[in-house]
This record gives structure tokens, C-alpha cells and sequence, in this order.
């Protein structure tokens, strides 16, 4: 599984062109994160053919929940605070 957090600076890459780099290296599982104002969502893919496909998402303020490759839950928002450094 490959995770890519979306930043400003490469916005257009992180959505377009690394999906696809991926695909065609046979990847999966893919978790996109994007921290957007209101918290960070997240969408995750399975390769299907030659393509992804959506099989889960969470909005701000929802808990991610993966059933494949494996069982996770996470809160997005609480990961991404417990990175920032203290004040």
C-alpha cells in the first residue's frame, strides 16, 4: 500500500500523475490523505485492471476505516497534531 499526502506545491501530481505511476508498478492499495481547512480526508483505492477504484473514504472529522490489505481505524486529524511540533 502506498500512502501519498497531497501538498500545495504538487497538488496536480499527487491526484493525477502518481496514481497512475503506481497502477502501472502493480500497486494494490492506495491511500490518498488530503489536508484541506476543515481537517484532513482521505480516500482509499484498489487497483482494478489498470485503474483504481474508490473503497472508502472519511471526511474531516471521521475516523478512516480500512478493511484491505488489512483492518485499520485512525483518526487523521489526531495523527496530523500529534506531528506538529509544540509551541
Amino acid at each position: 500500500m502506498v500512502v501519498e499526502i497531497v501538498s500545495p506545491g504538487s497538488v496536480a501530481a499527487d491526484r493525477a500523475i502518481k496514481p497512475q505511476m503506481y497502477a502501472t508498478a502493480g500497486i494494490e492499495h492506495f491511500l490518498r490523505v488530503e489536508l484541506g481547512k476543515l481537517g484532513p480526508s482521505s480516500v482509499a483505492y484498489q487497483l482494478q485492471r489498470d485503474r483504481y477504484v474508490e473503497i472508502v473514504s472519511s471526511a474531516p472529522g471521521q475516523l478512516m476505516r480500512l478493511t484491505e490489505p488489512f483492518s485499520a481505524e485512525f483518526d487523521l486529524a489526531q495523527l496530523a497534531a500529534a506531528t506538529r511540533p509544540p509551541p
